[in-house]
């Protein structure tokens, strides 16, 4: 089955950044299904190569909340400004937000100054994204 999903924007690991979102964002066309609403974004730097995920990659997220697993690579808000990161020490007061290997510092920050707004479930390279506006 085909799903559209909204593309909100282009994505860091290096850095947060300020996402500004359509109120009509343009969406991809995805297959399969989820229980739980996706978004697509778009990582803009090479702090996930590690993972086979590349600058300029689109990155499916499901919005499921915390993650399940150390290291779950997560879409993170903080204050106006989001990250993509993996999660470490799931039940600390502050646990490490971090790209894979030492590419990008990780750093630590309280529990209650993030919100976790999605897992990842997929990712498309630029040649397999499918448009539907």
């Amino acid at each position: 089955m085909i799903h559209e999903i909204p593309f909100l924007g282009d994505v860091f690991t290096e850095k947060t950044t300020t996402l500004f979102v359509d109120d009509d964002p343009r969406c991809l066309l995805v297959h399969g299904s989820s229980l739980y609403p996706r978004f697509a974004v778009k990582i803009l730097d090479d702090g996930l190569e590690g993972l086979n995920i590349h600058p300029y990659d689109y990155l499916i997220f499901s919005q499921t909340g915390w993650p399940k697993s150390e290291g779950e690579l997560c879409f993170i808000r903080i204050g106006d400004e989001v990250i993509v990161r993996s999660i470490y020490g799931l039940f600390d007061t502050e646990p490490l937000l971090g790209t894979v290997g030492d590419r990008y510092p990780a750093f630590r920050t309280h529990r209650n100054d993030f919100i976790v707004q999605g897992r990842l479930i997929g990712r498309l390279s630029p040649e397999e994204v499918e448009w539907t506006n």
